[in-house]
């Protein structure tokens, strides 16, 4: 997107639903977490997520190797999740 061009609300409806997969697993998790909490913390997952498959697909940086790529965004997901029921 072009700086300072608005979002449709397509796209942003599209990136939401997204977020909705993250969001409702996490609100059974954390029942007691606020909304504005699970949603922070479900973009924050799908970011992380995302880029490490940018970074993995692109090999940029010290991206983990694409075999591995599966296996390390699970294994990344699940210690946060744990981290998070701390």
């Amino acid at each position: 997107m072009a700086p300072g061009k608005p979002i449709p609300d397509w796209a942003i409806d599209q990136q939401m639903e997204l977020f909705r997969h993250i969001y409702r697993p996490l609100a059974v998790l954390f029942p007691t977490r606020s909304a504005t909490e699970l949603s922070v913390t479900a973009r924050s997952l799908f970011s992380a997520v995302h880029g490490m498959v940018t970074l993995g697909l692109e090999q940029k940086l010290i991206a983990a190797p694409i075999d591995a790529l599966r296996n390390e965004i699970a294994m990344i997901v699940r210690a946060m999740v744990k981290g998070l029921a701390l």
